[in-house]
């Protein structure tokens, strides 16, 4: 898991320090803290229903398509007005499935992007193309664009006049409405009437008692020190020593560190977190 977190940060030129972890899933809140402290991700955001955020994204997600259109091209010698109507085209397709779909036109939304490289690539970038009537001077752009692109990512460019457009691409997103989700006012800071007791948890080598919570009687404004477990239905929150959890207006749990010289071994938990062996007093 680990692994594949650098692969989408640090690999891509990201700093995970400059990110929130947000975690999802029965298993996720279990191993987060884990996660973000050998990511020295600094904060950690656990949703109010982390077991069925997929079902709840499935329900509330926009319509989209997809669509892609070879259209091999030298930019430098492309006339504006073709690339203009072949991505008319595609908008015209696509509109023509949104209403069948049953999506009003009004609340259709359009991007747009183009495949280039440079001539005798092998492989393409996908470069963000503004939705117009484009002109030269926009041509230009999108090739200063790529070059900018193509610097960033393999540290070198070439003239502009290599460029080449190689094919067309548009996203279309039919926005469907979305619910309400309320916000809750601050409450008191003390979680106490949503204590359970205290159980038995194997952190670092060893059993210890730590307190309980549960999760669906926390409200706006709660603070809990850890080591801790907050349980729920479709999940456990598991907030090692060293760390708070503080609940926000829209009840998420927002984890933090409150020390900063804990090892990872010393951070209450790391063998609770890998194997999530609980048990009751």
């Amino acid at each position: 898991m680990i692994r594949g977190i650098r692969l989408v940060s640090v690999e891509r030129g990201f700093d995970p320090r400059d990110f929130v972890l947000q975690c999802f899933g029965g298993a996720g809140p279990v191993h987060a803290v884990k996660l973000a402290q050998e990511l020295s991700i600094p904060k950690i955001l656990v949703p109010y229903g982390p077991g069925v955020t997929c079902a709840l994204g499935l329900l509330m997600a926009d319509f989209r398509h997809d669509y892609s259109h070879t259209f091999l091209r030298q930019v430098a010698s492309l006339k504006p007005e073709k690339l203009s109507l072949a991505f008319e085209e595609l908008e015209a397709k696509a509109l023509g499935q949104m209403l069948k779909d049953g999506v009003p036109e009004g609340d259709v939304r359009y991007s747009r992007s183009l495949d280039m490289r440079y001539n005798g690539q092998g492989y393409e970038l996908e470069i963000h193309s503004p939705r117009k009537k484009y002109t030269r001077k926009d041509l230009d752009t999108l090739c200063a664009e790529f070059t900018r692109v193509h610097v960033e990512q393999y540290g070198y460019g070439m003239p502009q006049d290599t460029v080449e457009a190689v094919s067309l691409r548009l996203t279309v997103m039919g926005v469907l409405p979305k619910p309400n989700i309320a916000r809750e006012s601050h409450s008191e800071t003390d979680p106490a009437p949503a204590f359970k007791g205290c159980r038995k948890a194997y952190f670092g080598g060893q059993w210890e008692s730590v307190p309980t919570y549960e999760r669906t009687r926390l409200h706006c404004g709660n603070r809990i020190e850890g080591p801790t477990i907050i349980e729920q239905l479709d999940s456990t929150t598991v907030v090692c020593s060293g760390y708070r959890a503080r609940v926000d207006e829209y009840r998420n749990l927002l984890i933090t560190q409150t020390r900063n010289d804990a090892s990872p071994r010393e951070a209450q938990g790391w063998d609770a977190v890998e194997e999530a062996q609980f048990s009751s007093l």
